[in-house]
């Protein structure tokens, strides 16, 4: 039934064009097409049936309800065998909390360590270390045994005391009586070749004891006088050939202690004002090889003029002045300072100090030289503070294996909480809740135990002498009530005419 167009130009006739306009049948939609799985803005054909059921069954009593909340109708617990596992999981990280607050130090986060890893500023140390708790700086003291090493074998293995020791004379004998112990001391002084020397000792030798003895009293009063400490890094010093180069600011970390003191003025003239200075008096680690013939020496018989010169230098040459105790808590081994050195604080840091050469060094050698020397001590520090931290890199290198095994644990026991936390919220709310219930009680008994606790009494006293008094104040008053009976609980002066109703003591006895 196609109505075909009249050509363009002619003119149309009216019926059939009106007839073409009114649509048959045939050709009339069914719906309007804004109902055809689509809405048409203003809702043209209304709600049909099937939308009215779908908004019942989200927002009425259907399954897919929300007006309480999603999962509100379905939501239990499954599973109940991981509540008491999840509770002594709790049970145990409150443990581990109050341990740590009881035990730890938040302190220990940022205060410096000394030699032996203590902190300073801190009252307990680990392995019943020093009391530091007064002494929060970071500072250097002389390390005795390294520094006065050289000097040590300088002596002990002069000819002078090797003559003592192998030789004797027609009157006195040797004071190592085996051979065996004579050629020990040889080797371990390098006298002699043997397995354990590569040269001899890099020091002078003298060959008679006067010579000795003058020598090296000299050198060690550079060390013990404080009034030398000038000379001791001059070039024309004693000890010009150890203290006054380089190699020895380059090896500061041999030579010094990090040490806790009061504070950075702490130094080598603290101890002329001291009211209660120390004295050290200097032997080699008893793992020295030398500890033995030391001694050996140290205690000869005073009948043996041979070795007279020798013991007396090893007695009177090597005694210390340290710090008193008040200012550097350590055995005054650890104490001693070292003269001509004084100590600022670090840029930027109270809690840490570093080099400064004394007035009266810095005249003897120049400003130069001690600003050059200061800056090599320093750089020594650093370095080995690098060199530290490049160890604990290759630790956690080395321990890598057991960090990513405990990432995942600790990955997989964080997954594992979150999906029981998932099925136990809402206990662990209703928990929670009661808890804060139960502190208030408890703390509201607390503070009314504390407010009527007796002078020297403690808290525990207190709560027991509270619950008496309550107890027997019950008891009296529904004794009272039921027989009518008023007793008076008045007394005077100790209470012999007492003729109340107590019965028991205030601690319930």
């Amino acid at each position: 039934q196609a109505i075909l167009a009249p050509p363009l130009g002619l003119p149309q006739d009216p019926a059939r064009a009106a007839a073409a306009r009114r649509p048959t049948q045939q050709h009339r939609p069914r719906t309007p097409c804004c109902c055809r799985g689509t809405r048409a803005m203003g809702n043209c054909c209304g709600n049909r049936p099937e939308d009215q059921a779908d908004k019942d069954e989200k927002f009425g009593n259907g399954s897919k309800d929300l007006s309480e909340g999603p999962a509100a109708k379905t939501r239990g617990c499954t599973d109940i065998v991981w509540i008491p596992i999840f509770a002594a999981a709790w049970v145990l990280f409150l443990i581990v909390t109050f341990a740590g607050m009881l035990n730890g130090n938040p302190s220990k986060l940022y205060s410096p360590r000394d030699f032996s890893g203590a902190y300073c500023g801190v009252e307990e140390n680990w392995n019943n270390g020093p009391n530091l708790v007064n002494t929060p700086t970071l500072s250097f003291t002389m390390n005795v045994t390294s520094t006065v090493e050289l000097l040590m074998k300088q002596a002990v293995c002069s000819a002078p005391a090797a003559k003592v020791l192998t030789e004797g004379n027609s009157f006195f004998d040797p004071l190592l009586e085996t051979q065996e112990e004579r050629d020990a001391y040889l080797c371990n002084c390098c006298i002699q070749p043997c397995g354990g020397c590569d040269a001899s000792i890099a020091v002078e030798d003298f060959t008679d004891a006067t010579a000795l003895v003058d020598t090296m009293q000299a050198k060690l009063a550079e060390l013990t006088d404080f009034s030398n400490a000038a000379s001791l890094f001059s070039t024309g010093g004693a000890n010009a050939d150890m203290f006054s180069t380089s190699a020895f600011w380059e090896e500061a970390t041999k030579y010094f202690n990090l040490v806790c003191v009061t504070d950075c003025s702490v130094d080598y003239t603290t101890i002329d004002g001291a009211t209660d200075p120390r004295t050290f008096t200097y032997s080699p680690p008893k793992d020295n090889n030398l500890y033995a013939v030391w001694n050996t020496l140290l205690k000869a018989p005073s009948s043996n003029t041979m070795a007279t010169d020798v013991s007396q230098l090893l007695n009177s040459s090597f005694t210390f002045q340290a710090l008193p105790i008040s200012m550097c808590p350590y055995d005054p081994q650890f104490c001693v300072p070292f003269p001509g050195v004084q100590y600022t604080e670090l840029q930027g840091s109270s809690l840490y100090c570093t080099f400064d050469f004394a007035g009266e060094v810095v005249d003897a050698i120049g400003d130069v030289a001690a600003s050059a020397l200061e800056s090599i001590g320093v750089t020594s520090i650093t370095s080995a503070g690098v060199t530290e931290l490049g160890k604990m890199a290759g630790d956690f290198l080395s321990a890598i294996d057991a960090f990513i095994i405990v990432s995942v644990l600790a990955f997989i026991i964080g997954i594992v909480f979150l999906v029981v936390l998932r099925f136990t919220i809402g206990i662990c709310v209703w928990i929670a809740v009661a808890i804060s219930v139960l502190m208030f009680v408890v703390f509201g008994a607390l503070v009314f135990v504390m407010s009527i606790q007796c002078s020297g009494a403690g808290i525990w006293e207190t709560g027991v002498q509270t619950s008496v008094a309550v107890v027997v104040a019950g008891t009296t008053a529904v004794s009272q009530t039921l027989t009518g009976e008023e007793v008076s609980e008045d007394c005077t002066g100790d209470c012999q005419d007492y003729r109340g109703i107590q019965k028991f003591s205030k601690n319930g006895l």
